[in-house]
């Protein structure tokens, strides 16, 4: 999928044979409070060597690796690899949810089996494996939301099976006749089915006017071997040589921004039709990096939107899903905030997202016609905000309706307005009446050298409570709105004395202290410590 990035090759990097299932092992990791007088060195360590040692010593084995295994398995189409892995994710998790250590002190774990590894282990029939995840919805109460989908895999594993014998026994059905001839009413989980069918080398499918003709596909791939095998298939082609996550690949998904523009173009009028996304990040020193990703909708392309875009189904064939793509993105995107020209993006994305039945982007959106609007108050009945007329007003020089050329015109336009206004383009972003800083939740970076660290701010910082949330996320830090038991950092700025009601610290500040004196890790930085901690001059 990886040649579909203009300026970024390769795929990404196999991961070692996954550790096999070993019994139950609970592990309390005991974390030293910090002393008085810290160095910020060794919370550094401290935090790599803790959780090295909670991913090491989880019950089961390196739970870590298993979900790296799963996310390059399908990204490379190895699927029997990929359910594989999400099946032996289960027993460490139960297992690991299952542990009583102190608040805070669990890692923020994905669930793999609940969602993608679900799919995987419908493709391959694995119910033993689906059982287990119903299970373990039914044990954890906080799971409960899942157990609906969990349901909804093990239906899939009939569904997959039904289709294979359609497909076998009438070469050329319509795919947009498949629902009735199996009776289904959710004909959208249907086409999701046999896209993963597709996917898999298991079935072909030719355009057959605005719908498919399907079949059998006559060398299926190797994601799927043993069960064809069993079946009586034809033996698969070898597989494909694995390919090497690039080094700049690594560096753009591990990187912190300022912020980071995204716009989409859509094959049809549907919103889910996102068929290419463009990014443009910009780092604290104004460069941008912009990067195209080309998407197979896998829908019709319509002539308006092809005539607007140039893109149509030769140029997005053998492109990723828009499934595929924000499973690769998703950490990046949802630490960092992002800007969009209008409301259009984020309603695709989402769009999209309950296309193929994926949770949605967490991520925080500002919509820099808001913040052009306060910039340039006089193209109001003068042209207007859109990207068409700031491209004459503001001369700016970029291919309108590219997505790679739109995010860096919607960065641009946020840049210029910064320094037109004078103003942050997170304070710009506010509603006009909102006084106090914007608070923003983000997940922290798993790679990043304080990831198990959970932050609140309180009161005025230097910089945007936004940008402050970005770059400590960047540095592995969970960023929280209030304090809890969970959080091990608070970040105090300077207080307005006006909103206190009398106190001389914030309702957070005494909260922090309360939770202290009741023997929990929380320590309470300054400004000046926050910034030294997460490496920013």
């Amino acid at each position: 999928m990886f040649a579909f990035f203009k300026k970024i090759l390769g795929g990404h990097k196999a991961i070692g044979a996954v550790k096999s299932d070993t019994p139950s092992v609970n592990v309390s990791v005991e974390r030293e409070p910090f002393a008085e007088g810290f160095n910020l060195e060794d919370i550094e360590q401290e935090s790599r060597s803790r959780l090295e040692a909670m991913s090491v010593q989880m019950p089961g084995g390196d739970y870590f690796s298993l979900l790296e295994k799963l996310q390059s398995a399908i990204s490379e189409k190895r699927y029997s690899d990929a359910a594989e892995a999400a099946h032996l994710s289960i027993t460490p998790l139960r297992d690991w949810l299952s542990d009583p250590r102190g608040h805070g002190e669990r890692l923020h774990l994905r669930i793999p089996a609940l969602q993608q590894g679900g799919t995987m282990m419908a493709l391959t029939g694995d119910t033993e494996g689906l059982s287990k995840v119903i299970d373990l919805t039914r044990k954890f109460d906080h799971l409960e939301p899942y157990r609906s989908d969990a349901e909804k895999h093990i239906k899939s594993v009939e569904l997959f099976e039904r289709i294979r014998q359609l497909v076998m026994s009438k070469p050329g059905v319509l795919q947009n006749k498949v629902k009735a001839e199996l009776d289904e009413q959710d004909g959208r989980h249907i086409g999701n089915l046999i896209s993963w069918l597709v996917k898999a080398g298991e079935i072909s499918r030719v355009q057959s006017g605005k719908t498919y003709a399907l079949s059998m596909a006559e060398f299926p791939s190797n994601s799927v071997e043993t069960d064809l095998i069993e079946q009586g298939a034809p033996s698969p082609s070898p597989a494909l040589p694995k390919r090497d996550t690039s080094p700049d690949l690594q560096r753009f998904l591990n990187q912190t921004y300022r912020f980071v523009a995204l716009d989409v173009e859509t094959a049809n009028r549907q919103h889910s039709s996102i068929c290419q996304v463009g990014l443009a990040m910009v780092a604290t020193n104004g460069d941008i990096e912009t990067i195209s990703i080309l998407v197979d909708p896998e829908q019709g392309f319509e002539s308006f939107n092809v005539n607007l875009h140039g893109i149509d189904e030769t140029t997005v064939k053998g492109a990723p899903s828009f499934e595929e793509v924000l499973q690769l993105l998703r950490p990046f995107l949802e630490r960092h905030v992002l800007v969009q020209h209008s409301n259009f993006d984020k309603q695709a994305f989402n769009a999209a997202g309950k296309y193929y039945g994926v949770p949605e982007l967490r991520a925080t959106w500002v919509d820099s016609v808001q913040i052009a609007r306060k910039a340039w108050p006089e193209l109001k009945g003068n042209g207007g905000h859109g990207l068409a007329s700031l491209k004459t007003h503001l001369d700016l020089k970029f291919e309108h309706h590219d997505a790679e050329e739109d995010a860096r015109a919607a960065a641009e336009v946020v840049l210029l307005a910064e320094t037109v206004t004078g103003e942050d383009f997170s304070e710009l972003a506010k509603p006009r009446k909102q006084k106090y800083q914007t608070s923003v939740a983000v997940s922290g970076n798993q790679n990043g050298p304080l990831y198990g660290h959970v932050a609140c701010f309180t009161g005025q910082l230097a910089m945007s409570r936004v940008e402050a949330a970005t770059f400590a996320a960047g540095a592995g830090i969970t960023i929280k709105t209030g304090v809890s038991k969970k959080v091990t950092l608070l970040i105090v700025g300077d207080q307005d004395i006006s909103t206190l009601a009398g106190h001389d610290k914030s309702s957070k500040h005494r909260r922090a202290e309360e939770l202290q004196r009741e023997g929990h890790e929380i320590r309470i930085l300054g400004e000046t410590e926050f910034l030294m901690l997460i490496a920013i001059d």
